[in-house]
């Protein structure tokens, strides 16, 4: 488990001198205003040649590293040392730059912060941040060589969100065994790491810790103290788990910012979408230090909105106005959807804003019958199979492919028709593509037969019709609009007998995926049997 932390106090940004925001030593060997007074947080950043966490003779300090408080950003100096203000109650941390990686932990979650409470600890339920005393002479921070190519891949999973241990354990054998031994640099867990159970943080480390790569967590609002009076403490036993709500890292070419955008204004389980003004100067902060030609990442809870409806949102659009090249990814819905934010909703970049919500992985919270493993097929509430997002990144931007759980890889769609059509119900009878990873700028078409002409398909979201039975016979529960469906219509002069329908899809990236469907024309559909029940 990480070591015990607790996060800063709200203190504008406004009051912190400007020093503390600029590189700590341009020229000569002069150390960091302050450096050595005991009067300011400092430290060095270093590289860790034999890993064991302390900087030895000969390991010598990295210069030009970020390191933050979470309320700005300085760079080490070509020591390696850093210098930021002191607080009562704080997390540092470094900003894990391109070619480097930090500690992890035994669980392989990033150990890249310090947290640092003189302060007594909060009466709260759980497990909660214990004073640690008075600050370190030095904060110091070791890094590791590592190489990042400019292409490469990153996992981004939505809530997993167990009740309770059997829950970490389905999601251990659905989604996570499969991704031992993958190719991906990281993966990014987008909140709702519990289900208002915190007891499943240590199972749920032990599962995602043996998969082989670091894994970065998002808080959301079921990781919250409710007991908490405000966000800073609904997340103290966050903290003491996963460190900051927010924070950011390079890989690659790509920079990669994780926040918190979950509000809790008093205490209890009311929440808002919102990121304080802390965390705006921070977010400000962090990128003063990135070149506007970098691609930005941003990984949250909460889905994006148009900015006339959050000012924190609208704020966050302004903020990276410079940045041509941004993504983010949300989860939260239980459901997979994708925007495209533009100038008409408050966007003020040359290039519209894609934002992904990235389903859940627990599906419709671990619901539906169970398969031949004893795991329920948890579909999403939009019919959608519970997995995640494979996501290519390079110099050039990004691609992506969903991942349905235990599913092969070019499963991306479900076809839908009915079995048996009647000749005279031809033309009308619609063919319906639930295609997980599409959005309105990808494009369906279909044919029947091998030398059939393609057809159109119409981006139509709608309930998907072959989930809403599912659901209804199971639970009694009613299905969400799938974003993600298109439709078409059977040709009207297929003859009597069986039919091979294939869809091709074409996203945005050019990536093309197949899906097929055999359906069988008759010249008039039977009745449907008597379901009554009869005798032997």
């Amino acid at each position: 488990m990480i070591p015990s932390k607790k996060t800063l106090v709200i203190l504008g940004a406004a009051a912190i001198p400007l020093l503390f925001s600029s590189a700590c030593s341009p020229e000569g060997d002069e150390p960091p205003p302050g450096y050595g007074s005991g009067d300011v947080a400092q430290g060095i950043v270093f590289n860790d040649l034999n890993q064991n966490g302390v900087r030895d003779e000969g390991e010598s300090g990295i210069d030009g590293v970020r390191v933050s408080d979470q309320r700005t950003v300085t760079v080490t100096d070509r020591r390696g040392r850093w210098v930021l203000p002191k607080h009562e109650e704080a997390i540092y941390f470094v900003v894990k730059p391109r070619g480097y990686r930090t500690a992890l932990s035994d669980d392989n979650l990033p150990l890249f912060y310090h947290i640092h409470k003189n302060a007594p600890a909060l009466p709260l339920e759980g497990p909660v941040v214990q004073p640690t005393g008075p600050l370190p002479e030095s904060i110091d921070f070791p890094l590791t060589e590592q190489d990042e190519p400019d292409r490469f891949e990153a996992l981004f999973l939505g809530d997993p969100q167990p009740r309770n241990v059997e829950e970490v354990d389905y999601l251990t054998h659905d989604v996570l065994e499969e991704l031992v031994g993958t190719s991906a640099a990281f993966a990014v867990v987008l909140g709702d790491i519990s289900f208002d159970n915190k007891e499943t943080y240590g199972p749920y480390n032990d599962a995602t810790g043996r998969v082989g790569i670091p894994f970065h967590n998002v808080a959301g609002n079921h990781d919250a103290n409710y007991d908490g009076l405000d966000t800073f403490q609904h997340y103290e036993t966050w903290r003491t788990v996963y460190g900051p709500r927010f924070y950011s890292f390079d890989y690659g070419p790509v920079h990669f910012i994780v926040l918190g955008d979950v509000i809790f204004p008093e205490q209890g389980t009311r929440y808002v979408a919102g990121l304080g003004e802390q965390q705006l100067a921070w977010i400000e902060a962090d990128l003063a230090h990135v070149p506007s030609e970098t691609q930005v990442v941003l990984s949250m809870h909460i889905p994006l909105t148009p900015a006339e409806q959050n000012a924190d949102f609208a704020r966050l659009y302004q903020l990276l106005e410079a940045y041509p090249k941004t993504l983010s990814f949300s989860a939260h819905s239980h459901t997979i959807s994708q925007g495209f934010i533009t100038e008409e909703y408050g966007w003020p970049g040359p290039n519209a804003h894609h934002h992904i919500v990235a389903g859940a992985t627990c599906g419709r919270w671990w619901g539906g019958a169970r398969d031949e493993t004893d795991i329920p097929h948890a579909t999403g509430s939009d019919g959608t199979p519970n997995g995640y997002f494979v996501v290519s990144f390079d110099l050039d931007g990004y691609s992506f492919r969903y991942k349905a759980a235990r599913k092969p890889a070019d499963y991306q769609m479900q076809v839908q028709a009915p079995d048996e059509v009647a000749l005279a119900e031809l033309g009308e009878t619609p063919v319906l593509v639930n295609f997980f990873g599409g959005n309105d700028r990808s494009e369906l078409a279909m044919r029947v037969g091998a030398s059939g002409e393609w057809i159109p398909l119409e981006f139509a979201p709608q309930v998907d019709p072959l989930y809403a039975r599912v659901t209804e016979r199971e639970s009694g529960q009613g299905a969400s609009v799938a974003t993600h469906i298109w439709e078409g219509r059977l040709p009207a002069d297929l003859p009597v007998g069986g039919h091979l329908v294939t869809v091709r899809a074409l996203d945005m990236f050019g990536q093309e995926f197949w899906g097929q469907r055999i359906v069988r024309v008759v010249e008039e559909v039977a009745p449907a049997p008597d379901q009554a029940g009869g005798s032997d």
